[in-house]
C-alpha cells in the first residue's frame, strides 16, 4: 500500500526482466513522473518509448544498462523531460478510460 509513497521518494526507475508480459509496475512508476530504464521484453516497449520516456537496454546487456544508468544519473534535466513525457505518455494511453475506450474499438472493428 506504499507503493506509490515510495515512489516518489525516487528520481529513475528500473525494471530490466528476461520475460515480462505488462509490466504494471512502470506504469505505476509513470503514473509518478519517472522516466524509466527498461528491457523490450512482453509489453514494456508499448509503454516504455526508448529516448522519449525512458531507455530500452538489451536483455543482458550490461554495458548497455550502465551507460544508461550514468545518462540518467548525471543529467537531472534529462530525467525531468523524460519523466515529464512518462506522465504525458501513461493519461494519453493507458487510463483505465483510455484502455476501455481501445477494447471498445477492437470489438467494433471486429464486429464490422
Amino acid at each position: 500500500t506504499d507503493v506509490p509513497r515510495f515512489l516518489r521518494l525516487f528520481s529513475l526507475f528500473v525494471m530490466v526482466p528476461r520475460m515480462e508480459g505488462l509490466g504494471s509496475a512502470i506504469l505505476e512508476a509513470e503514473a509518478n513522473a519517472l522516466p524509466v530504464l527498461a528491457t523490450p521484453v512482453g509489453g514494456i516497449p508499448e509503454i516504455v518509448r526508448d529516448g522519449v520516456n525512458g531507455f530500452l537496454v538489451p536483455v543482458g546487456d550490461a554495458e548497455a544498462l550502465e551507460q544508461a544508468l550514468l545518462r540518467l544519473t548525471r543529467s537531472p534535466s534529462l530525467r525531468a523531460q523524460m519523466g515529464k513525457e512518462s506522465y504525458r505518455l501513461l493519461i494519453e494511453s493507458f487510463t483505465v478510460d483510455k484502455m476501455i475506450e481501445n477494447t471498445l474499438a477492437i470489438y467494433h472493428r471486429m464486429k464490422e
